[in-house]
C-alpha cells in the first residue's frame, strides 16, 4: 500500500509540473510585405501633365516648347524622338558615334527656348528609334551602350542606381498619396528590340521575337502589381492601332497579347497608354477579352517636315485623326465618385485639334 502511495504522489507532482511549464501559443501574425517605390513622389499630386515626342531639332526651332510651358503643365513626359540623329548624307558615324550624338543633342539644348522650358519644367523622358540610333533601329545597335551614355548626360541622370544599371533604360515614377496615386511608367522599346525587317513590316508570326526583353517584362509585372489609382504607360511607338506596315505593337502581336495578360496576372486596374512616333495625333481603343477598355492616346510630332501623307488606317481609332504638329495634354480630375482623365491635343501654337474624357472606373475588371 505505501509503494502504491508513492507511485501515486509522483503521478501527481509530474502531471502538476507539466501544467506549470505549459506555455499558452498565440497564432503568429503575418508581417505586412513593403512595398518599395522606386523615385517616390508622395507628397505632389499631379493633375495637369504634358507630353509629345519627335522633334526634328536638325531643321527647326523649338519654339513649340513655349507654347507647351503656356499651358502650365506640372511635367513633361518626352516618349522618344526627342532629336534626330540620323546623318542624310548617309555616314553612320560609328566611329566617333558619342560625340556625334553629343552634337546633335546640343542642337536642341543650346536653345534658349528650350533651356527655359526645361529650367521650369520638370521633364521625364525615354527615346525612341532616332536618338537610340538611326531610323528603326532595334537591340542590335553596336553602339546602344554609348547611346545610353550620352542619354544620362544629355538629360542629367545619375549614373547610378537601378536605371543605370538595368539592360534599358525603363523605370517607374510615383506620385501623390494613397488617394491620389499615379504611376509613370516608361518602357524602352529599342534595347530589347528583335529587328522586324524593313517597311513595309509583316506581322510576324515567330512569338519568339520580342518587343522587350524578359527581363523588362518581369520588371513591368511586378510594377503594376504596385497600388495606384491612375497608371500611364509610355509607349515610345503605338500600341493599339492597327497593323499598318510602319512601326507599332501590332507587328508583334503576341506582345500585344503578352501586356493583355501582364495587366491580368497582375490586376493593375487603372492603366491607359500614351504614345509617339506617328507625326500625327489620335485616339486609339482596344477591348481585349477579359481586360478592361485599353485606351493609346498618341501626340506626335513636336516639329516635322512632312505632313499631309501620313494617314494611316485604324479600326480601332476614336474620333479624328489630325495630320499636323502636335502635343498632348492629360488632365486628371481626382474629384467626385471617379476620377477622370481627359486627354486634349493641341497645335504647334497651343489651339485645340481634339479631345477625349474618360473615366477612371471604366478601367477596371
Amino acid at each position: 500500500m505505501k509503494n502504491k502511495i508513492v507511485v501515486f504522489l509522483l503521478i501527481i507532482t509530474a502531471y502538476s509540473a507539466c501544467k506549470k511549464e505549459k506555455v499558452e501559443t498565440v497564432p503568429a501574425t503575418i508581417a505586412p510585405v513593403e512595398i518599395t517605390y522606386d523615385n517616390d513622389h508622395p507628397t505632389i499630386t499631379l493633375t495637369h501633365i504634358a507630353f509629345g515626342s519627335c522633334f526634328f531639332q536638325q531643321q527647326f526651332r523649338p519654339t513649340v516648347f513655349s507654347y507647351i510651358q503656356q499651358k502650365n503643365p506640372e511635367l513633361y513626359l518626352g516618349l522618344g524622338d526627342n532629336i534626330y540623329s540620323d546623318d542624310y548624307s548617309g555616314n553612320q558615324h560609328l566611329s566617333d558615334w558619342a560625340t556625334y550624338l553629343t552634337m546633335r543633342y546640343s542642337q536642341l539644348g543650346d536653345s534658349a527656348v528650350f533651356q527655359t522650358f526645361r529650367a521650369n519644367v520638370p521633364m521625364l523622358v525615354t527615346w525612341d528609334d532616332h536618338d537610340f540610333g538611326y531610323n528603326n533601329s532595334a537591340g542590335n545597335f553596336v553602339n546602344k551602350a554609348i547611346s545610353k551614355d550620352v542619354f544620362f548626360n544629355f538629360w542629367n541622370l545619375p549614373k547610378s542606381g537601378k536605371r543605370w544599371e538595368r539592360n534599358g533604360i525603363y523605370d517607374s515614377y510615383y506620385y501623390g498619396d494613397a488617394d491620389h496615386r499615379l504611376q509613370i511608367i516608361f518602357l524602352d522599346l529599342r534595347w530589347g528590340l528583335d529587328y522586324p525587317g524593313p517597311e513595309p513590316i509583316s506581322i510576324l508570326s515567330d512569338t519568339t521575337k520580342k518587343m522587350m526583353s524578359n527581363e523588362q517584362w518581369t520588371w513591368l509585372k511586378e510594377e503594376l502589381k504596385k497600388p495606384a489609382k491612375i497608371r500611364i504607360i509610355c509607349s515610345s511607338t503605338q500600341f493599339c492601332t492597327e497593323h499598318n506596315g510602319f512601326e507599332a505593337w501590332a507587328n508583334f502581336p503576341h506582345e500585344q497579347e503578352r501586356m493583355y495578360q501582364t495587366l491580368r496576372d497582375a490586376k493593375a486596374e487603372g492603366a491607359f497608354i500614351i504614345s509617339g512616333d506617328l507625326h500625327a495625333t489620335e485616339i486609339n481603343k482596344r477591348l481585349p477579352t477579359a481586360l478592361y477598355p485599353l485606351y493609346d492616346f498618341t501626340s506626335s510630332p513636336l516639329a516635322m517636315p512632312l505632313h499631309g501623307n501620313n494617314t494611316r488606317p485604324s479600326i480601332y481609332r476614336v474620333g479624328n485623326y489630325v495630320d499636323r504638329d502636335n502635343f498632348g495634354i492629360l488632365d486628371i480630375n481626382w474629384n467626385g465618385a471617379s476620377s477622370q482623365v481627359t486627354f486634349t491635343a493641341f497645335d504647334s501654337i497651343g489651339s485645340q485639334l481634339i479631345t477625349k474624357t474618360i473615366s477612371v472606373s471604366d478601367l477596371k475588371f
